[in-house]
């Protein structure tokens, strides 16, 4: 199963310190798609995180080869000593599903951002793996199963406003996520077929 998302809108409008202390490591899991998946080490209270290769050399908040991210882990989410920001185990759905998935969604003159609220869509089986921007239908699962995580047309998994799935998209980039962009006086909209 693959998310996709479809039309987008949007309205053009004209240094992380070092904790001490206790670290938490965890290893891949095996929660995520293959090739998707992050080890990570946490600061003791799930405050930043450093997110690395799964399988590559065990890596500190002080040695991380990748920049060290904020992290925000509150509301319905734990820290634990042993797998540092995790989701609830049970997730209640008052809004619409697409309210209670989409964070944000940020648009500016060259690119697009959305946020989409990591918790949620595992509750339900959707995983970073299976997000796609753009138009999958085109694609046999083969050539997306081919697609890198760095592909732009696919996200990343952030913790800086509590476990997310973002999506950064710029346009300037080759389009490989087959969407159409239009641009008016007013709007861009991209779009899915």
């Amino acid at each position: 199963m693959y998310l996709s998302i479809p039309i987008i809108i949007c309205v053009l409008f004209a240094g992380v310190q070092q904790s001490m202390g206790t670290e938490i490591s965890v290893p891949c899991s095996g929660a995520e798609k293959s090739g998707f998946e992050k080890q990570s080490t946490w600061d003791a209270s799930c405050t930043q995180v450093c997110q690395y290769t799964c399988g590559s050399t065990k890596e500190t908040l002080t040695n991380c080869t990748t920049p060290v991210t904020p992290a925000t882990c509150t509301g319905t989410n734990t820290c634990s000593n042993t797998t540092g920001c995790t989701c609830p185990a049970q997730i209640t759905v008052t809004t619409t599903f697409e309210q209670a998935v989409v964070r944000t969604l940020d648009c500016f003159n060259t690119s697009i951002k959305i946020v989409l609220d990591k918790c949620v869509l595992n509750y339900f089986g959707i995983k970073l793996g299976d997000l796609f921007l753009g138009t999958p239908s085109d694609l046999t699962k083969t050539q997306l199963a081919a697609v890198t995580p760095n592909d732009t047309c696919r996200g990343i998994t952030s913790y800086e406003n509590g476990p997310s799935y973002v999506l950064d998209y710029t346009f300037a980039e080759k389009d490989s996520c087959n969407a159409i962009i239009e641009q008016t006086t007013t709007e861009l909209i991209f779009k899915t077929a």
